[in-house]
């Protein structure tokens, strides 16, 4: 009787280790994707944002900029942008994907209320030539 407890142990404490494996591997590959579905999110507005093209504001406190694709923001909201997709950029690195993302959103909602948002993102995403 001791024997089989003894191998039942044994069998118990092997399946929870292979358990813990899978969990983990699990895990990482879940972690994995997560890291790459926010890249691609961060590397779509980043797309998005080359095409809108807006020019240099003339001045910090310009009331107007425009871009591309009937797109016109202040030159406040375009530093706001930028610095957006840079931090959601280093968020997404730093595996902070939900912060990221919710940069990335503030971005896309300013650009979807200042110009034609599914013109842009169709020609964000026409391969580059």
């Amino acid at each position: 009787m001791k024997n089989v407890q003894k191998h039942f142990v044994k069998y118990t404490a092997l399946l929870g280790v292979v358990g813990l494996g899978l969990m983990l591997q699990a895990s990482a590959a879940e972690a994995a994707t997560s890291s790459q579905t926010c890249n691609q999110v961060v590397q779509s507005i980043k797309n998005e944002w080359k095409v809108v093209d807006f020019a240099t504001p003339s001045k910090p406190t310009a009331v107007r900029v425009a871009g591309k694709y009937g797109h016109e923001n202040t030159a406040a909201q375009i530093s706001y942008m930028q610095g957006q997709i840079k931090q959601a950029d280093a968020d997404c690195k730093a595996g902070r994907q939900q912060v990221a993302l919710q940069r990335v959103s503030s971005v896309r909602d300013l650009l979807d209320s200042h110009g034609i948002s599914q013109e842009t993102a169709n020609a964000a995403m026409a391969p580059q030539q």
